[in-house]
């Protein structure tokens, strides 16, 4: 009845096959009702190759007129969230980000559930940003995380620019982290993005930081 695209591949140098592949699959099911998860960091100012990509593709689904979906960050068992869930449980130091000022959009992973079934069922194209209307730091999301969990972790405030120089250096000696410098370059470019939020068109009551993590450490 719908097709979502969600594929994405995270290996390097791979922007063509992401971009060529995701209208492959869409051209081969051109008649059917199409959903595109784009991202928050699909916009011009980021010059990443997920950035790019995305951006890519928005243009191309848009002009097809299928529907787009931004979320922020999901705030689930898996994805981007889990894999810095596991940092905090595998080091005790971590290292923060710019002291952890950066603002980014979150999005509980049932709201996002939600949201896709009332777009499939209402609607046939155009863009939708989920995400809670007001964002937050990194380090009140590390926080929560620690809290949480109870987490003995320490967080140590690093400029971005030392950390993405150190990840580019073990990624060129075939060293992968969880947390790529493309992940780390995007972040600190999506800092000059603000959208609005759609969020509250298909969810009565946003969940707040507390509850998803909440809920997430109980899976």
């Amino acid at each position: 009845d719908v097709l979502i695209h969600c594929a994405y591949d995270s290996s390097p140098n791979n922007m063509k096959n992401n971009i060529n592949g995701t209208i492959a699959i869409s051209e081969a099911a051109k008649n059917n009702k199409q959903i595109f998860i784009s991202s928050f960091s699909a916009h011009n100012e980021n010059a990443t190759d997920y950035g790019m990509v995305k951006t890519t593709l928005e243009k191309y689904f848009l002009n097809e007129g299928h529907v787009i979906i931004r979320p922020g960050l999901v705030v689930g068992s898996g994805g981007l969230f889990l894999r810095i869930y596991n940092l905090m449980k595998k080091f005790p130091i971590l290292p923060l980000l710019d002291g952890g000022k950066g603002l980014l959009p979150i999005l509980c992973i049932k709201d996002l559930e939600v949201s896709i079934s009332k777009i499939i069922k209402k609607y046939d194209n155009g863009i939708y940003n989920l995400f809670n209307d007001n964002y937050i730091t990194l380090y009140n999301l590390l926080s929560e995380i620690r809290k949480k969990t109870k987490l003995k972790i320490i967080f140590v405030s690093i400029p971005s620019q030392i950390i993405l120089i150190s990840v580019i250096v073990l990624e060129k000696f075939g060293i992968r982290l969880p947390i790529s410098n493309d992940t780390i370059k995007g972040f600190v470019q999506n800092q000059r993005q603000t959208l609005k939020s759609d969020l509250k068109h298909f969810v009565e009551k946003e969940q707040d930081l507390s509850e998803m993590i909440a809920g997430v450490s109980n899976q």
